[in-house]
This record gives structure tokens, sequence and C-alpha cells, in this order.
């Protein structure tokens, strides 16, 4: 036996109203409600009988009923009286009462809940378009719409409490009270909506019931130019296609309520099935998610799919004007055969909106997304590509740091192993995708001694300061380094470093042996944000290091200035200018004194004796060469005829002066001059064979224009 038991706010008990003797569900544990200071209503199960049928859920709907007539309630002991008078009619026992009478009794109670209330029992408090049949536990867009509509929690879940209003709803329009919204519970909501829920008794203020500031609205809409031709990559998440404004005229704020959304997919070759393509659209309101669907609750007819996707909270106040973005989210395994040349139309064929007076209206728009062209109103085309093509995945790599990459002397030991930085690349991830990468390929090569394996001992790779790598370097100095599970973050460049470590001088390794690095880019092993590899064209750039030269002891040099200046400018027929071309540069010894050879010649070959060798470039006629000299900018004891000398450890200044005259035949051209190499040695005489050849690109002076007079 279910009863209701009045007692006082000490518990005391005051009074008793059997009700109907069977199981409810949604009572079957005891609970007390909470009326004012002074009253309680107690619901309490006393006893389990049977399964429930359909005149039990009518006898749970009645008790539902009493609970929502009984809360609404201004005063405890008015609530008393009217409960009374209500019970007195089911003092009967259920068993002798048919269906049809239980009905009328909820009738009855639902008459008596709205003139409690002071009106109606339409609570619909939005727009509402019925599209598919909802009954408890569906979810999704159309759910919320519907909870919306009926003024409850718009959660998107059809749960109990969405069913017991769906029932009151029902009962109140004189639909069988099943809890299923179908198509006439479903067309009697919109009616409401569309109708609105005020009390027709009671002159409604503008605005005081919408929540909208004004009285009679309308709305402009303006397509926006920000997105065309979209890409949206396999599985990439809402990727704006569409994008339009609204603007509420200056009478009322408006609320936009729903949006219809036409696709079709036309192109022959490929399927023409939206959801074989996507996964859901989504509509976008100053940064948020106001609206969704999924692409398989589309509806289709002759290959143009359509939704009528409800909005939530897109208010757009009087005068104002709101941007509104269509998005597309794929699904993550695309058909390639299908995205090879698929193109989509996707466009707005209405807007519905509620404006100050709460009435709500429906903006049409002319529409054909089956014309294959972006040509209407409200209109966008886009495709689906692969994930990297619609991101513009590339890993592009580029050299970085000269002081590494460009060719010089190594110090390395005559009796340990040293290690030396050879190549400074970076790999940058452009496009929109993060990317991943695992191996990163190098090869290793080696002049003098040809086995990589026999004098360069280990290879490693560094990034920001750490080692991340090492390997052996086999012969053929082809070397992976792998496992590497790092990843570059799209629009990021990362630095990495190649350091090899060399034998020994009284090993293989001898003065003069040269190492070289190499990025093998085309074999790196990277992969995108969908997982795809990143390959082919993808895989972009060049990372080539100079070859650097092995020495225990040698030279180290440092470009300081270089300078061209006209010197003389002829004024007469049978002068030519002329211009003075410097080189300053400084030299710095290790492991041993060493000597300069003192001379400078134009042209040459390398020679013993032959001291700093340069050349001339030029864009028109031949300069005559006027005078060259070597000059050092201090004077050591040990200088002499033939060499210039400096200590072990310390640096010496030095400046090749080159003066050239205009062509005297006579062509008028531009000049400049470059040092392409030092000689040096430990001899004091001129017999020094040993020609710095490294890092000398800087050491040269800029054109310098001269004229030459017939």
């Amino acid at each position: 036996m279910v009863g209701i038991r009045r007692v006082d706010k000490a518990g005391t008990h005051l009074s008793s109203i059997n009700c109907m003797p069977y199981v409810l569900e949604n009572f079957r544990t005891r609970w007390r409600l909470y009326i004012d200071s002074d009253i309680y209503i107690k619901i309490k199960n006393r006893s389990s009988v049977g399964a429930v049928n359909k005149r039990q859920s009518l006898h749970s709907l009645l008790i539902t009923i009493i609970y929502i007539m009984v809360k609404s309630l201004k005063k405890s002991f008015a609530g008393v009286m009217i409960a009374a008078f209500v019970f007195a009619g089911f003092a009967t026992p259920a068993k002798a009462q048919t269906v049809a009478e239980l009905q009328a009794m909820i009738n009855t109670l639902m008459a008596q809940i709205s003139a409690m209330q002071g009106g109606n029992t339409n609570t619909c408090t939005g727009s509402y378009v019925h599209t598919v049949t909802l009954k408890q536990g569906s979810t999704g867009s159309q759910v919320m719409a519907m909870q919306s509509a009926l003024g409850i929690a718009a959660d998107g879940k059809f749960g109990p409490m969405t069913k017991s209003k769906v029932m009151s709803f029902q009962t109140s329009k004189g639909l069988t009270a099943d809890g299923v919204v179908g198509p006439s519970t479903g067309a009697a909501i919109a009616s409401s909506c569309t109708t609105g829920g005020s009390n027709p008794s009671t002159p409604s203020t503008p605005g005081s019931s919408t929540g909208l500031n004004g009285g009679t609205g309308d709305i402009t809409v303006d397509l926006s130019s920000e997105f065309s031709g979209e890409d949206v990559g396999e599985g990439e998440e809402d990727v704006e296609v569409l994008a339009f404004d609204i603007e509420a005229d200056d009478e009322s704020d408006v609320m936009i309520n729903s949006i219809k959304v036409e696709l079709s997919q036309n192109t022959g070759a490929d399927s023409e099935k939206l959801d074989d393509y996507a996964d859901e659209v989504s509509v976008w309101f100053d940064g948020k998610k106001v609206g969704s669907s999924d692409a398989d609750e589309f509806n289709e007819n002759n290959d143009i799919y359509t939704r009528t996707i409800s909005l939530s909270g897109v208010k757009i106040e009087g005068g104002e004007e709101e941007r509104l973005t269509v998005a597309v989210t794929a699904l993550n395994n695309l058909d390639s055969g299908d995205i090879d040349t698929d193109q989509f139309n996707i466009g707005v064929s209405s807007i519905r909106f509620t404006d100050g007076d709460g009435v709500v209206t429906t903006e049409s728009f002319t529409l054909d997304v089956a014309d294959a062209t972006a040509d209407d109103e409200l209109e966008k085309l886009f495709d689906f590509e692969d994930f990297a093509g619609a991101t513009d995945v590339e890993l592009k790599a580029s050299l970085e740091d000269d002081s590494i990459n460009e060719g010089r002397v190594l110090d390395v030991d005559d009796t340990e192993d040293t290690k030396h930085e050879i190549l400074s690349f970076t790999l940058e991830a452009r496009g929109d995708s993060d990317i991943w990468v695992d191996e990163i390929p190098v090869v290793i090569t080696t002049t003098g001694e040809t086995d990589e394996a026999v004098i360069v001992l280990e290879a490693a790779l560094w990034m920001d300061g750490d080692k991340i790598a090492s390997e052996t370097v086999p012969t053929g100095g082809a070397v992976t380094f792998d496992d590497l599970d790092m990843t570059i973050d799209a629009g990021e460049e990362v630095e990495f470093i190649v350091q090899v470590e060399l034998q020994d001088i009284t090993g293989a390794l001898d003065n003069g042996d040269t190492v070289q690095a190499t990025l093998t880019v085309a074999s790196i092993d990277a992969e995108d944000e969908a997982e795809d590899s990143v390959t082919g064209g993808d895989l972009t750039g060049t990372a080539v290091g100079d070859a650097h030269a092995a020495y225990d002891e040698g030279i180290m040099v440092d470009f300081m200035s270089a300078t061209a200046v006209r010197t003389f400018e002829a004024d007469a027929a049978t002068e030519d200018d002329q211009g003075t071309y410097k080189v300053k540069f400084k030299v710095t010894a290790f492991d041993g004194d060493m000597y300069i050879d003192r001379s400078s010649e134009v042209a040459n070959a390398n020679a013993a004796g032959q001291g700093v060798e340069f050349s001339v470039t030029s864009t028109a006629g031949t300069p005559v060469l006027s005078s060259n000299l070597l000059e050092a900018s201090s004077v050591e004891t040990e200088d002499n005829a033939n060499v210039f000398y400096v200590e072990d450890g310390e640096t010496r200044e030095f400046t090749l002066t080159v003066i050239y005259a205009a062509d005297s035949t006579p062509t008028d051209g531009s000049h400049s001059v470059k040092i392409e190499s030092i000689n040096w040695g430990t001899a004091t005489d001129n017999t020094n064979a040993n020609y710095y050849e490294f890092n000398l690109n800087d050491f040269k002076t800029d054109a310098l224009f001269l004229n030459g007079i017939a």
C-alpha cells in the first residue's frame, strides 16, 4: 500500500490518505518533501506488488502530478486544503478504476495545477523542429532542443525526469501519456513553441517572457568571406568551412533558435554519402559550440543532406552584429579513392529566431547545394583530404650555426680521442600539425682515411643541450639515430647538433684528414597527428656541413673586416680609376708555434713559399693589378723576411691590401677581392706548404665600380 502521511515538523502524525495499492518505480525508497516550516509530506513504500502495467504507470503519473501540484503551492495550509480536496477523489481502491477513469483523474489534476499556478500548462521556452522520434535513452542535439522547448535543463540526455515532463505535456494536450516524443507529440511541442507559452488571459510585456529586450524584431544576414574552399583533413575536428554575420535590427534583441544546414557532394566519381566523410557538423558562436548534429542524423533526398540544428545561447542584442560559423569534423579513416576529387557544397537555407515579443520567425534563403557552385546567399565549397594535405604538413630541414657548419680545423690530440661538433641543423614542423619524429639518419664522410669506422669512433645527436642518441659509426658512415620518440609542435623549430668522436693522431687518423656530416632528409622517420607517415614532398630542405680538417697543431683563422674604396678618380683621357681593397683577419696558433708565409699572390695554385692566395671577381673587363701586400698589425722579434711568427696560444692580426686600376681597354666594371687560402707551417723559411682554406667565404670585399677613360 502506498500512502501519503501528513506530519508536522517534529514528525508527529496528523492524518493519512491512502492512494494506489501498487508499487511505483520512482517511489520505492522512503523520502520526505519540504513544503514550509510547519508542514511536511512523506511518501512511504509499504508493500511490493507485482510488475508495473499501463494502469500502474498512470498511478505513478498521478502521484508525480500530486507532487508537482503541492510543490507549486504558495501557502502551506492552502496546500493541505487543496491536497485534501484532490485526494478525496482517489479514496476508492485503484483496482476498481479503469484506464479511462485514471486518465480523467489526470486531466482533472492538470487543470487544478493550472489554476493554482495562475496559467496554462504550456511551458515551452524555445523553438523546436521535430525530425526524429525521441524516448528515454535517446541523446543528442535533438533531445537538447526538445528539453529547451519544454523548459527543463537541456543536457541532451533523455532520462526519467525528461520522460516525466514529456508525459505531463502529453496529458495537457490530450495525448497518450507514454513519454515518447513521436510525430504527434513533436508537432504539439513545435506548435506550442510557435504560439508561445504565456497565459493568454494576461497581456504580456514585450521581452518579459523571453528574456529579450525590445518588441518586434528582424535580422539581416550576410555571407562572410572568412572561409572559402577549406580542406577538412582526415581526423580533423571542428574545421570551420562557412561563416555568416547576423545583425539584429535596432527594435529588439533576438535569440537564434536553429539553422537549417544543407550539404551535397557533387563529384560523380566519389561517394555522395555524407557519413562516408563526416562525423559531425557543428555551429559555433563567440568561440563556443552552440549546436551540433552527427552526420548520420542528416536527412537525405537525392544526395542532398539536410538537418535543422538547434542552437543554445545565441543571443544578439538589438543593433549588434555577430558571426556564426559552421564546422565539420572528419572521420578518422577516409577512403583515398573518395577524397582525391571530392567537392562539397554547404549552405544555410533558413534561420529561425525569436524576438522580444516572443514571436518566432523563420528567415529563408535561396540555396541549391547540388549545382556544384557556391553562388547562393549563404553557401561555400570545401573538400576532404588526407590529414597531411589538409594541414599542409611539412618537415623542413635547414642549416643553423655557421660557426659549426663552415669548414674549419679540428684540434685533435696525438694521444687521446677528441669530440667535435661538425653539423648544426634545424627541423621545422610547418603547417597545422604536430610532427612526431622517431629516426634521424646522417651520413659521415671522411677523406684521407676513407674507412669512416677507422677514424670516427662514435656519432652523437644533441638537442637543446642534451645528448638524445649516440651510435657507433660503421664502414660507409651511414648512422641512424633511432627511438627518438619526440614531437615537434606545429610551427615550431628545433635545433640539432651532430658530434663525432675522432681517434688520436697516433692511430689511423692523420693530420689533414677531413670529416663531414650530411643529414639524409628523405629518410627521416616521422608522422603527423593522424599517424600518417611524413614522406616524399613533405620532407624538404637540406643540411650538409662543410668538410673539417683534423690537425694536432696548426692555426685557426677568423674574419675581421673588408673594405673597397676608390682611391683615385680619373679625370683625364689617359687616366683610369683606382681602387684599394683590404681584408683584415686574425690568426691563432694552437699546440705549437706557427709561421705564416708573408708573400701574397693572385690566382695561383697553392705552392710552397706562397703565403696568401687571393682572387678578383669582375662584372666586366679585367682590372690591372697595381700592388698587393700582406702586413701584420704588430712586430715580433721572430718575424723575418719570409714569415710572420704566431706564438702557441696567441693571436695576431693581418691585413691583405690589394690595389687595382680599371681596365685600360677601357672597359668599365665592378671588381671585388677574396682570400682563397693562407699558407702556414712550423718552418721559419719559405718551405711551408699547409693551406688553410676553411670558412673563408666571408673573407671578401664588396664590389667597387672602376671607370676607365680612353
